[in-house]
């Protein structure tokens, strides 16, 4: 409720932008819309509160997804992969030193974005859903969900979603996404079934308020051994 009462404006500065402006002037793109309410339509200090959202907005998502990327690097995949504790102050550093570049081949990428940048960003969605929505989503609020599910889910997702995509196009006019995600969804339910369900100690904490002793002991020599 609260992201759907903050999306209000956007969308009346969007169609109120239309309605100002029926036409762009030569040479301006849809994009120039915000900019030309700003600065030929609003009192200056509106505007300015406007843009201050706007790019407030844009700055917080810029740094979710830089943490996000590199803690998938650092956290997700060298932990795991290392035989070895890693110190935390190395942790940090790493973890430090991969935002830093990143960020800076995403500043050079928006200097001088590519032209297919709207068709990498389709592609980005689509492999995103196709291979990880449904075992994200069954994995939180399924019990039955197990690890073969998640593998052939994700595998089968993203195999349909790439061939549909780039070899039939689409199949009785339905996007390739939805194919992906549909047979995603097939696949984790009928594998949750043919192989046997997940511990009780994978899924009781996130349905149960209080686990099972037995369930904390996991847990407690879990966490010791990625320390």
């Amino acid at each position: 409720m609260v992201i759907f009462i903050c999306f209000i404006p956007i969308l009346i500065l969007g169609l109120g932008g239309r309605a100002l402006i029926g036409t762009m002037p030569a040479g301006k793109g849809s994009d120039w819309l915000i900019p030309l309410l700003l600065t030929q339509y609003m009192n200056p200090f509106l505007g300015g509160i406007i843009l201050a959202a706007i790019l407030a907005a844009a700055l917080s998502t810029a740094n979710a997804m830089l943490l996000h990327n590199s803690l998938a690097i650092t956290y997700d995949v060298w932990r795991n992969l290392s035989k070895k504790p890693i110190p935390e102050k190395t942790f940090i550093n790493v973890t430090r030193g991969i935002i830093l570049v990143v960020g800076a081949l995403l500043t050079i990428a928006a200097i001088w974005p590519p032209e297919f940048i709207a068709m990498l960003a389709a592609w980005a969605h689509g492999v995103w859903a196709a291979a990880f929505f449904v075992p994200l989503l069954l994995g939180l609020y399924w019990k039955r969900m197990n690890r073969p599910a998640a593998y052939a889910s994700s595998i089968i997702g993203l195999v349909s979603f790439i061939t549909i995509h780039e070899v039939w196009k689409n199949i009785w006019n339905i996007p390739a996404i939805v194919w992906g995600v549909g047979l995603a969804l097939v696949a984790a339910v009928v594998c949750s079934y043919i192989f046997p369900a997940a511990p009780k100690e994978c899924w009781e904490p996130y349905f149960v308020v209080e686990p099972s002793e037995e369930t904390k002991q996991v847990w407690r020599r879990a966490f010791k051994d990625h320390r």
